[in-house]
Formats: structure tokens, C-alpha cells, sequence
């Protein structure tokens, strides 16, 4: 399989994470302890070829930052690099491996989220190669100097078209109230024309850099047509946007908004939300959906992380407290 048309890796079914949570559950928690400091490295189902791991193998690919950024160091000891889109392995392995990261997750368990890295090969041990790894590591290492975002400013003829061609959409393309599924199929067309070009251009093979590089250019789309396409979604949206502020405004302090919500009484109220909220709060600045998405995404974090240590501070044992996007969403009101 080609590295452009790989599909994500399904953690749920990846063996050796599975093996890792069930066999070795006392290291993995204690890893998991770390929160953001903590980086689990899980070899790709394709390059396994045991079911069965050894505790020396598990400690291996359970790393932990150092006062040096991009430095890690594993429960062996053992020096791991990390940088861009490569894993190396340094002091104390035997042998000099570089593995290929191919996706890249944000786990929340056992209360905190950490780093989750699939790699295209075990930093340790016998593998099966994937097909176009040898492809993979030469594009990589003649890419590695070059940041996806300066790709699109490297490739001059490409970029003026791509921008032609946005300004193209923004002046003959007409807006109808439902049919935004289409203006962004249209937008979403003009982004992977220009993403399969660079990628030529720049002879990228990497599946995670292919994906960096389709976020940087839709970003870079959405930012440039910020001023056409969101004063028609403000259109639209604005008979259920008045009907969630009278919504809001119906309850008279934060204490009735925790006494609506099912369960709130039951500990959330002492949740602090400040930081959550605070990066909430930042959205209005972000123009691209892409950078409000992640303000949302900060703030989700924040909020799972504020009800870990709420629980861990709870002298009585609390009955689980679920987040849903309600929750999420009802943030900048408290």
C-alpha cells in the first residue's frame, strides 16, 4: 500500500497497545501518570510480526520528556529524539534506527492525556518493513530541512495559482442557505488540487506530512476567504444563535446552569473552569475554522485535566463525570 493512501491506524485494535494495557497495565499507568510529558510510542500493526511482547520491549516504547526539547528518555534509560516527523533512537540502544511517525493522537486515561506516536517500525526487534519504507526515509530526509508550511511559498507557480484560483471561487461562486455542503466540497476540491502539486513538487511520500501539508493549505484557503464565506454563515445562523443567547440569558447565574445539567450537582460545580474558558475565549481572533477547532480542542483537554485533579482533591469518592460537547460548548457562558 502506497504511503498517500494509507489508512489511520485503529488504536483499538493495534496488538501491541493492547498487549501493553492488559500484560504491563502497572508501567502503562504509571506512564499515563506523566500527562504531557509522557509520549507513547506504538509500533503500526503491518510491522508487528509477534502478538506477544516481552516488558523490556513495552518499557522501551514508553518515553518520557527531558529538560531538552525533542529529547526523551525511555523507562530503560535510553535516549529517544524526536523531531518533525521522525523517531530516532540515541543513547544506550544498540543500534541506530529511524522510524517513520505516521500518525499522531491525543489519548486521555487513567486521568491525563499524553502523546500517542504510531511509528512505521518497533524501535527494537525484529519487523516487516512496509511497503515504500526505503522511498519513505529518503523523501524524508530530503524534506526534513523544509517546514510544511513554507512548501506552498517554495513552489511560486503553484502558489499564485492556488491563490488565483480561491479568488476565482470567491468572486463567481454564489452562496445558498443550504447548500454549505457545497461551497465546501468546492473549496475542498481547489485545497487537494493544489496539496497533490506541492506534493509532486516537493516528492513527499510521507502520509503525515501529505497531512500536514492539506491542513496548512485549507488553512491558508479559509483564512483567504474568511471575509466571503463567514458573514453568509453569520447570515444563516443567526435565528439559532438568537435563540441560544435568550437561552443563556434565561438562567440567572452559573449555580442554575449546574443545577440544569444532569449530574452537575454531583461534583462539577467545583470543577474550575478558568482555563477551559480562557482558551474559549480566544476564538473570536482565530479567522480559519481550523484555529478556532483547536481553541475548542485546547479547551477540552483543560476541562478533562480539571476534572482529573478535581476528583483527585475529592476526599469522597466521586461517581464518574462524563464531558459532552454540551459541556464544551457552554464553557464562555460561566
Amino acid at each position: 500500500m502506497a504511503a498517500t493512501a494509507r489508512i489511520e491506524e485503529d488504536l483499538s485494535q493495534n496488538r501491541f497497545l493492547q498487549v501493553l494495557r492488559a500484560s504491563f497495565e502497572g508501567i502503562y499507568r504509571q506512564a499515563a501518570k506523566g500527562g504531557e510529558k509522557t509520549v507513547v510510542l506504538v509500533p503500526c500493526a503491518d510491522c508487528l510480526e509477534v502478538e506477544h511482547f516481552a516488558q523490556n520491549f513495552a518499557e522501551t516504547h514508553l518515553l518520557h520528556a527531558t529538560c531538552v526539547p525533542g529529547c526523551y528518555m525511555n523507562l530503560l534509560g535510553q535516549g529517544v529524539e524526536i523531531k518533525d516527523s521522525s523517531v530516532s533512537t540515541r543513547l544506550g540502544f544498540p543500534e541506530q534506527r529511524v522510524c517513520e511517525v505516521l500518525q499522531s493522537e491525543s489519548m486521555y486515561d487513567v486521568g491525563n492525556t499524553f502523546r500517542v506516536l504510531v511509528i512505521d517500525k518497533p524501535l527494537i526487534g525484529r519487523h516487516r518493513p512496509l511497503p515504500g519504507a526505503a522511498d519513505r526515509a529518503k523523501a524524508t530526509a530530503e524534506t526534513s530541512e523544509l517546514s510544511v508550511d513554507d512548501m506552498l511559498l517554495q513552489a511560486p507557480m503553484i502558489q499564485g495559482d492556488f491563490f488565483d484560483e480561491v479568488d476565482r471561487f470567491r468572486k463567481t461562486f454564489v452562496q445558498v442557505a443550504g447548500c454549505e455542503g457545497r461551497t465546501a466540497e468546492r473549496i475542498r476540491e481547489i485545497v487537494n488540487g493544489a496539496v497533490q502539486r506541492l506534493g509532486r513538487h516537493h516528492k513527499l511520500t510521507s502520509s503525515s506530512q501529505l497531512r500536514q501539508l492539506e491542513f496548512t493549505v485549507s488553512r491558508q484557503a479559509y483564512t483567504a476567504l474568511h471575509s466571503f464565506v463567514f458573514p453568509h454563515l453569520q447570515q444563516i445562523l443567526s435565528t439559532h444563535e438568537e435563540r441560544l443567547q435568550k437561552a443563556i440569558r434565561s438562567y440567572g447565574s452559573v449555580e442554575d446552569v449546574v443545577e440544569a445539567i444532569p449530574g452537575g450537582g454531583q461534583g462539577l460545580a467545583f470543577v474550575d473552569i478558568s482555563e477551559a474558558a480562557k482558551e474559549l475565549e480566544l476564538m473570536d481572533g482565530k479567522i480559519a475554522p481550523h484555529e478556532k477547532v483547536e481553541c475548542i480542542d485546547k479547551a477540552h483537554s483543560s476541562l478533562q485535566r480539571c476534572i482529573a485533579d478535581c476528583l483527585q482533591e475529592s476526599p469522597i469518592p466521586a461517581a464518574p463525570i462524563e464531558i459532552t460537547g454540551d459541556d464544551v460548548l457552554s464553557l464562555p457562558f460561566a
